[in-house]
């Protein structure tokens, strides 16, 4: 199957890899912040702003490789009728996380597929992020060892990195990771001659900290030889948060832990 990921996001690549999908990887380079102005000032839905990004990506594709499958993907966050884009500095972060403090937001993720420059399938979540209440202490700490690594994403977190942020996640990791895996692989099974996809199960060596574990690189290697559709993380939890940020992992689909 000749497929087509219309971004260059590590994370998505990852959930194709980790699904043993074959894919090729391009960026579509569309001017998202001005579509998303022209849609807000429509007064279009945050589902639809977000479909009708991922259509824009997935189309540009598809144009220059009409026998591929291409997948656009886009995903937004919702808070109060408002979307929350990427911050535009520290300060600005710090105003948002104020806000998502002790609150629940949604994240949106729309996925399309095209072929021949014409849509065959279309799929969005809706993933509802209740964020723990924070002090101005911690929020001020967190910018402070993680502005870096967050200043590209909507609302200013990697859920993946720090997932003990939240008390509570009604969603799929998979949705909240940007790709919503399960649903496009049920739709490329109907055209897979091949032996049919599985969804990649979860799991991950827990603790703190834990950067230094081989573990993932370990499991993933041997997932990768043996054809297993499944991946294996290594996530930091402070202890003090251990078991409400465990109840939340299994919540979204992890199968265990070591830790």
């Amino acid at each position: 199957m000749d497929l087509i990921l219309a971004s260059q996001s590590a994370t998505r690549r990852r959930i194709l890899n980790s699904a043993r999908i074959s894919a090729q990887f391009m960026s579509p380079q569309i001017d998202e912040e001005n579509i998303t102005k022209s849609l807000i000032a429509e007064q279009a839905l945050p589902r639809d702003i977000a479909d009708t990004l991922a259509e824009h990506k997935a189309l540009k594709i598809s144009r220059k490789n009409p026998d591929s499958w291409v997948i656009g993907c886009d995903q937004i966050l919702v808070f109060e009728g408002e979307i929350f884009g990427k911050p535009a500095s520290p300060e600005a972060l710090k105003t948002s996380l104020s806000r998502l403090s002790g609150k629940t937001h949604r994240l949106i993720t729309a996925n399309v597929i095209y072929k021949d420059s014409k849509p065959q399938w279309r799929h969005i979540s809706i993933s509802h992020m209740s964020m723990r209440s924070m002090s101005a202490a911690e929020i001020d700490a967190y910018i402070e060892a993680h502005w870096q690594d967050v200043k590209h994403s909507a609302g200013g977190y990697h859920f993946e990195k720090t997932p003990d942020l939240f008390a509570d996640v009604r969603g799929n990791w998979f949705d909240i990771m940007g790709l919503s895996i399960g649903p496009i692989i049920s739709f490329l099974n109907q055209t897979n001659t091949t032996a049919p996809f599985q969804t990649p199960k979860l799991a991950a060596v827990l603790g703190h900290p834990i950067a230094q574990s081989k573990s993932p690189l370990m499991h993933g290697h041997w997932l990768k030889k043996h054809k297993i559709s499944g991946d294996y993380f290594a996530i930091d939890i402070p202890p003090a948060r251990f078991s409400e940020t465990v109840r939340v992992l299994f919540d979204l689909g992890f199968s265990g832990f070591n830790v």
